[in-house]
C-alpha cells in the first residue's frame, strides 16, 4: 500500500490486487462490497498515521480507479471548500462548482462526457457539432479499457442545455473537477485537438478507430 497525500484534504492511496484480496475487496463491486466499508476503516487508520489529513468528523469523496493488477487507486478527499480549492491548485484547475450541473456565466466551462460505445461517442459528437458547434471552444478525447472520455469546453449559458441534450445518452459527472483531474491523470488523450470534429470526419463507428 503506497499512501501519496496530494494537499491537506487529499490523498492518493495505491492498493495492490494482493492487498485487495486480503480485504476481500474485488475492484470490480467494491462500492457494494460489505467488506469495503472494514477496508476504508484500516485506510483511515493509515491515513492518520502517515499524513497530516484530518480524518475524525469529516466526511469524505472517495473514487476508485482500476490500477491494472486487480488493484486500484483511490483518492480520498475531505470535503470542504478550501479541499476543492487545493484539488483546483493541484491539477490547474479552475471551475470550484462541485454541486450540481448549474451554469449561468458567460465564462467558459469545462464538461465531461463519458461512454464505453463508439456509436454513442459518434452519435454525441454529432449533436454537439450540429447544434453547438459555434459555442463550443476546444474538445479533446481520452481512452482507458474501452471507456472513452470527451471533454469539452462551452459557455456557461449553452452548458446546461447540452447537459440536458446529452444526458440520456452516457454519463455527465455532476463532480466535474475532481473527474477532470482523474482523467487528465489516467486517461490516454488520443485526440488532443477538435475532437469532435475528428471523431466525425474519422468515421468513428464501432469497427473503426
Amino acid at each position: 500500500m503506497l499512501i501519496e497525500q496530494i494537499n491537506k484534504n487529499t490523498v492518493k492511496i495505491h492498493i495492490s490486487g494482493i492487498e485487495m484480496k486480503d480485504f476481500n475487496v474485488d475492484y470490480r463491486s467494491i462500492k457494494n462490497n460489505p467488506e469495503t466499508e472494514n477496508m476504508l476503516a484500516v485506510l483511515m487508520d493509515a491515513i492518520d498515521d502517515s499524513t497530516d489529513m484530518e480524518t475524525k468528523g469529516e466526511t469524505f469523496f472517495i473514487e476508485a480507479y482500476d490500477q491494472g493488477d486487480n488493484g486500484c487507486v483511490l483518492f480520498i478527499s475531505a470535503i470542504s471548500e478550501n479541499g476543492i480549492e487545493n484539488i483546483s491548485q493541484v491539477y490547474g484547475l479552475t471551475d470550484v462548482n462541485e454541486t450540481a450541473p448549474v451554469y449561468e456565466s458567460e465564462d467558459l466551462q469545462s464538461l465531461l462526457f463519458i461512454t464505453d460505445k463508439k456509436q454513442v461517442l459518434l452519435d454525441v459528437s454529432n449533436i454537439l457539432q450540429t447544434n453547438f458547434g459555434d459555442c463550443i471552444e476546444q474538445s479533446r478525447l481520452y481512452e482507458k479499457n474501452g471507456e472513452y472520455r470527451l471533454v469539452f469546453e462551452c459557455l456557461g449559458a449553452t452548458a446546461q442545455e447540452i447537459y440536458i441534450q446529452l444526458v440520456e445518452f452516457g454519463e455527465l459527472p455532476d463532480e466535474t473537477l475532481i473527474n477532470l483531474a482523474l482523467t487528465y491523470e489516467y486517461y490516454n488523450c488520443i485526440i488532443e485537438f477538435n475532437a469532435i470534429q475528428n471523431i466525425l470526419s474519422r468515421n468513428f463507428t464501432p469497427n473503426s478507430i
